[in-house]
């Protein structure tokens, strides 16, 4: 018979290093009640192996937790690697297809005699699978620092993968019990890392339920310090702070993104990346987000970019109350640069209350704050952008469009209320500055109660709301926004309030507009200044402001 571990044990004392308990632990298994491992603060181990944790028989449940804590005052535990001997599997902890393990700050790093990529951790911290039907499932990772070698392309703080411990190749899911779902990482702090943050589920086919399910990479409502992933990145494939893919329901918030300490990345880079993932809902809020390139081949700079919730059968996507500040690409000549990106039909589209402040980006490349773009010929979407402030931008490249606000969508009703648009400027630029951009086929577009004030653009036209639509039939009511001092210099070729371009019904009442002026017009080189420009619209529009 098995003596089953249960109670409260201690290390050192109980147990004399963590690697005795999970050796304990993978023979014996947890008993009736859990069992809680006080690990004592301050302490420290430098391993031989793995801390690889297998349970087959007596697993932790939700009755029969498993859990590592620090104990006492004092630094947390402090666990070093062992030496690596792969190039794509080697962790300093891992969880092994077990459910209900609770590291509550126990922090790990990379030894600094792994000095090859075959010897350096691949992970910090990793979630993997034993099989097909066995995931890692309702386990918690919180209030660690995780410390790992940048100069690993492979390394990545936290892990969670559609793989088993010795290979990286992928399973085939079919049940729910083989998938990484109802996990949290909670109050982190990744740091030197090639990766902040992984969790890569099943490429689910339809009717997608074989995706990872309702993750959350935040805080637990306890601690007020947020999760940080600092100092990743820097080397020439592309880069994610938080890289996710196979999910619904997930959540990423509360959490501070910043890579700009040397060396920085010459490659794409992402904060917060999201792929794979048919009528997923997603929610991404309060995330705090600074990025630094050094790219000189037009890679793209993007800060959340979202490419999760495609296909919308009655789905969610919320991206709302984050920070995209202070993001620089010195060498940047035409790469793109986006602060907050949603490229997917979802149903529902909510991005609100969002600040994208005082990011300067020179090159031809495009500058978007919150660019949408979505299209479907059967889908109806609601896309809802409201609340949102950009302001303080610089776009210096000598061309390249600069839009604030961006949303291209098809068959879609879209809502862009109560934002504001100011101080930012694409003056250097031969490329055009809008506030507010949409084209699209067929939709009902509503946009009010908008400031856009103290916008500077350069020789390319300067237009605060442009609503296009194609050659498709449209709704258009824009009413109450307040727009004025917009500039353009440079013999700007146009510089206007508004812009409507095809509208089968179209309301423009009750705007505020005043100053607008084409600074540097000639009469060898007039360029035009205007309030309302309106093309391909209904005979009987309504204007009156």
């Amino acid at each position: 018979s098995q003596a089953q571990i249960t109670g409260v044990k201690t290390i050192p004392g109980d147990y004399a290093s963590m690697a005795a308990a999970f050796t304990d632990l993978n023979l014996q298994g947890v008993g009736a009640g859990g069992a809680t491992f006080n690990v004592a603060a301050g302490y420290t181990e430098n391993l031989s192996a793995a801390l690889l944790l297998s349970i087959t028989t007596n697993t932790p449940t939700e009755s029969n937790p498993l859990i590592f804590q620090k104990s006492g005052v004092g630094a947390n535990p402090l666990i070093t690697a062992h030496t690596g001997v792969s190039l794509t599997v080697d962790g300093i902890i891992v969880l092994d297809g077990v459910d209900y393990v609770t590291f509550d700050g126990i922090d790990v790093q990379e030894n600094v005699a792994n000095v090859t990529a075959t010897a350096q951790m691949e992970w910090g911290y990793a979630l993997v699978k034993s099989s097909a039907t066995n995931g890692s499932q309702h386990n918690t990772i919180k209030n660690a620092v995780i410390t790992l070698n940048k100069l690993n392309t492979a390394s990545v703080g936290i892990y969670s993968a559609n793989h088993t411990s010795l290979v990286n190749t992928g399973l085939t899911i079919s049940n729910a019990s083989g998938t990484n779902s109802f996990n949290r990482f909670y109050n982190n702090t990744v740091q030197n890392t090639y990766i902040g943050i992984a969790i890569l589920g099943f490429a689910s086919a339809a009717p997608f339920d074989f995706y990872d399910q309702s993750n959350e990479i935040g805080i637990d409502g306890i601690s007020p310090n947020p999760n940080q992933i600092l100092n990743f990145g820097g080397g020439a494939i592309t880069v994610d702070g938080i890289n996710v893919t196979g999910q619904n329901k997930i959540k990423i918030f509360n959490t501070t993104i910043n890579n700009t300490a040397a060396p920085t990345s010459t490659s794409t880079m992402n904060g917060i990346s999201l792929t794979t993932g048919t009528n997923s809902n997603v929610d991404i809020y309060n995330n705090t987000i600074t990025l630094t390139s050094q790219s000189i081949t037009g890679s793209n700079l993007i800060g959340i970019n979202n490419a999760i919730g495609a296909s919308g059968a009655g789905n969610t996507v919320n991206i709302y109350n984050n920070t995209v500040t202070g993001c620089t690409y010195p060498t940047n000549t035409s790469g793109i640069f986006r602060a907050i990106t949603s490229s997917v039909t979802a149903t529902y589209t909510n991005i609100y209350n969002n600040t994208i402040t005082n990011n300067t980006i020179p090159g031809s490349g495009e500058f978007s704050g919150i660019y949408y773009s979505g299209s479907s010929a059967t889908l109806c979407l609601v896309v809802n952008i409201n609340g949102n402030t950009i302001s303080g931008n610089t776009k210096t490249g000598i061309s390249g469009t600069m839009n604030c606000i961006y949303a291209s969508a098809s068959t879609a009703t879209t809502n862009t209320i109560n934002n504001q648009v100011f101080n930012n400027s694409n003056a250097t630029s031969s490329g055009p500055l809008y506030g507010y951009y949409n084209f699209a086929v067929g939709y009902i577009e509503t946009i009010y109660d908008n400031q856009f004030y103290n916008n500077t653009g350069g020789t390319g036209e300067s237009i605060m709301i442009d609503a296009r639509s194609g050659s498709g039939p449209t709704n258009k009511e824009i009413y109450n926004n307040l727009i004025y001092n917009i500039t353009g210099t440079a013999n700007s070729s146009t510089v206007a309030a508004i812009r409507i371009d095809y509208a089968t019904v179209l309301n423009c009442y009750k705007n505020n507009i005043y100053n607008i002026s084409n600074l540097a017009a000639t009469t060898a080189a007039p360029g035009s200044s205007a309030i309302i420009l309106g093309t391909n619209v209904n005979t009987q529009p309504t204007i009156y402001n």
